[in-house]
């Protein structure tokens, strides 16, 4: 039994078929196409009304006929949606980048510099060329730059030239850059000078680059600024000079997105359109609205929500590259700009909250990246305006919504338009009812070709009311980005004398619960956190480290990380030390 949100909201679907209904005539067929419902057996053509009324005596699996009916009542109420664009994600950006003009699309509150619409259709269209006469086909372009207007015309200009994307954290250690290098193997690398050093380090120990002889051409390396002259890298500004016109690449766009597997996850331009279309529907941003970008445009997230979702609506970007750094800035930067619309993690809300009570003011909307926790009532009732919680793949498309005026404070949300979800049991075959909780399955137009079923790595359940709930997160995210505890674990393990280790969550940091060979001369902690601290981007950095006897594991004999991330959190040593002194 699986939840499906559709045009007329959330049904239940039972052993019915669902038949696409062709396009008469004066009518065109799109992505979006409306439905009618056919029983299997009658050939007579049954109304949606009558449909609904079947489904009680159709489907037998379900006892609480009542609590079906009532959703099945509700599901006549929702309003038809119309999702449908009409074009590609480059003919849609196109569209919007001429229509609006002379308006601003990007501004920078730190130096006042603006970026109109025009000049970013012009900019990108330039890149584009170039991409499209200096790129082979089947080949990438890598990003290892902050939020930026380089970035912008980087991505925007990707899209247009048919060219993958594969945005990389500017600030990996080398280490990491080589393992991306590994997996993904750009043509070109954009990036600034000061990165260059890091980055040509990650070739040598990627094996792209002889140490002794000349720079592979394979890969090529364009930095923005001239800060430091480098012979033989180009510069971003040669690339904006060209204006041939060329046919665009069909099938090779998108994203590229290191997994850390060896093998890269691919995220089409049509999954990209189809998430911006799904957010669109339900919450739109009007045109000139200042929206204050945060969160780092390096993944899927980041890109939809900013560039292709911003910008399609005519919104103006105010371009933060890093919130963290001085929080007193970043503050002084949204109330200069006067942002209405602020989309990023929970982390960095409560942080800024924290450290100023009147800090969005002016705010009107703010959409967390992520669900609602224990603290998301409080915001709430601090914000006057709209609280959004966007909930999905770490780093991924979105997959659930939820509003404060919603119920259900502890749910992550219900599904977007055109998004099915079913829970899972432990034996990966049967479909488990409301309230059991089991592994989550999506499938949707924003992953993949949007046919097959895709496990999210969540254990959760959902409500009758079509509310899903997550129980067990299987990533770990901080600052909206993803973490691959593996990767450190594996790191600490071979500094020695470590048996066993497990990275864990707490707050929004990292903690690593280690098991020593020998009890009596366990690692220095510090030496375990100076490790990580120079092999890993600032998000993997780990804050502490608990010395353990064992780790505690699951019924599965897996590291339960859960149960770490509970037990040993300050929370419960403050806990712990109440009722003992």
């Amino acid at each position: 039994m699986s939840v499906m949100y559709g045009r007329e909201g959330f049904v239940y679907k039972p052993t019915l078929q669902c038949r696409h209904r062709p396009a008469g005539e004066g009518e065109t067929a799109s992505y979006w196409s409306k439905r009618r419902w056919q029983a299997r057996a009658p050939r007579q053509r049954l109304t949606f009304k009558t449909q609904l009324a079947a489904l009680l005596t159709v489907d037998r699996r379900f006892e609480k006929k009542t609590m079906l009916s009532r959703v099945l009542r509700r599901c006549l109420q929702q309003p038809k949606r119309a999702l449908s664009s009409g074009s590609a994600l480059h003919e849609h950006l196109a569209t919007n980048l001429k229509k609006h003009g002379n308006s601003t699309a990007l501004l920078c509150p730190f130096t006042s510099r603006k970026l109109t619409y025009s000049r970013l259709d012009t900019l990108s269209g330039c890149f584009a060329s170039w991409l499209n006469n200096h790129t082979p086909s089947g080949c990438t372009v890598a990003t290892a730059l902050p939020n930026s207007f380089e970035m912008t015309v980087s991505a925007v200009g990707a899209v247009r030239a048919g060219v993958p994307l594969a945005p990389l954290n500017p600030h990996n250690t080398s280490d990491e850059i080589a393992r991306f290098l590994q997996e993904v193997r750009p043509r070109w690398i954009i990036t600034y000078s000061s990165k260059v050093m890091d980055i040509l380090e990650g070739m040598r120990l990627a094996k792209l680059k002889d140490p002794e002889g000349d720079r592979n051409e394979e890969t090529g390396l364009i930095v923005v600024d001239n800060e430091v002259i480098y012979q033989g890298v180009r510069y971003f500004d040669e690339c904006l000079y060209e204006t041939d016109s060329f046919e665009r690449r069909e099938g090779e766009g998108g994203l590229v997105v290191a997994t850390g597997t060896g093998t890269p996850q691919r995220i089409t331009d049509s999954n990209i359109l189809a998430n911006c279309l799904q957010l669109m529907e339900l919450d739109r941003i009007e045109c000139k609205q200042r929206i204050a970008a945060l969160l780092p445009m390096l993944h899927v997230y980041g890109l939809t929500h900013y560039l292709y979702r911003g910008l399609s609506s005519g919104a103006e970007l105010v371009v933060i590259p890093n919130w963290a750094h001085n929080l007193d800035t970043t503050l002084g930067a949204l109330k200069k700009s006067k942002v209405t619309l602020m989309s990023t993690v929970r982390a960095a809300v409560e942080t800024l909250l924290a450290h100023d009570a009147q800090a969005f003011t002016d705010l009107e909307t703010i959409i967390i990246r992520g669900g609602p926790n224990a603290e998301s009532g409080t915001l709430e009732n601090r914000f006057s305006g709209e609280v959004v919680y966007n909930y999905g793949v770490t780093e991924g498309p979105i997959i659930f919504r939820k509003s404060k005026k919603d119920g259900a404070s502890s749910s992550v949300g219900k599904l977007l338009p055109e998004t099915e979800a079913k829970v899972i049991a432990n034996d990966e075959k049967t479909e488990l009812p409301p309230g059991v909780t089991g592994e989550i399955f999506v499938k949707g137009p924003q992953l993949g070709d949007g046919k097959r079923w895709h496990n999210s790595g969540e254990m959760g359940y959902y409500d009758e009311d079509g509310n899903f709930f997550v129980t067990r997160e299987g990533t770990i995210a901080i600052q909206g980005l993803r973490v691959r505890p593996e990767e450190i674990e594996s790191s600490i393990k071979n500094a020695g004398g470590v048996k066993e280790v497990a990275v864990f969550r707490v707050e929004d940091r990292l903690a690593a619960a280690v098991v020593p060979s020998d009890p009596y001369e366990p690692p220095s902690s510090k030496m375990l956190v100076d490790l990580i601290s120079s092999n890993f981007a600032p998000h993997k950095h780990i804050h502490s480290v608990v010395f353990m006897s064992s780790l505690p594991k699951t019924a599965f004999g897996e590291v339960d990380r859960r149960n770490l991330s509970r037990n040993y959190c300050p929370a419960a040593h403050e806990r712990l030390a109440a009722v003992m002194f």
